[in-house]
């Protein structure tokens, strides 16, 4: 396994949390196996298979197609963002400093560092995860955003974004394909 955020103590974490561990495992083991296969994570049927599995898109896909992510299905625009998100998270994943052999997560309620969590929304604070150096815990890296199972919408969670940002005097996060705030809906402050 090339990360395994796993939770531990069975007291600190609740289903939601295993299952957002659990997606995070998975997520992370596609990206590596694709890597070590020497696969291309953004051609076509695996960025459908990315966004079936693994990704809120915010778009009904075509399940019944799953070598293909139509334009019918995501704009071009937002098939070349997710692109770059995609490709962007691999190259973390395998920086230089061989990040992924160290890489932990966490819900960010459980951060000792709460600057970040403080600010947000109850809906980001739920379901935020902090990625970390093993060898930096105190030190967040990364900020993932879960989407819980939502009825006719979604049967189990998935990731919306790794991507933090601070406009207009709130923590926003930008989804896969672009979209920004749109977690704010969930949880009005």
């Amino acid at each position: 396994m090339l990360v395994s955020f796993s939770c531990g103590s069975q007291n600190k974490y609740s289903e939601r949390d295993e299952a957002y561990s659990k997606l995070l495992d998975s997520f992370t083991d596609y990206i590596k196996n694709s890597v070590k296969d020497r696969k291309d994570i953004i051609d076509s049927s695996h960025l459908k298979h990315i966004a079936l599995n693994y990704l809120f898109v915010d778009s009904k896909l075509d399940s019944s197609d799953v070598a293909n992510l139509k334009s019918s299905e995501l704009s071009n625009e937002k098939i070349n963002i997710l692109k770059n998100q995609l490709k962007s998270f691999r190259n973390f994943l395998f920086s230089e400093n061989n990040l992924a052999k160290n890489l932990k997560a966490m819900p960010i309620r459980l951060m000792k560092d709460k600057i970040v969590y403080n600010e947000l929304s109850s809906f980001q604070k739920e379901n935020t995860w902090a990625l970390y150096d093993s060898r930096s815990p105190e030190k967040s890296l990364v900020y993932i955003l879960f989407i819980p199972p939502v009825e006719r919408v979604i049967s189990a969670p998935r990731i919306w974004s790794w991507v933090l940002t601070f406009q207009y005097g709130k923590y926003l996060f930008k989804s896969v394909t672009g979209e920004e705030g749109h977690e704010l809906i969930f949880s009005p402050r």
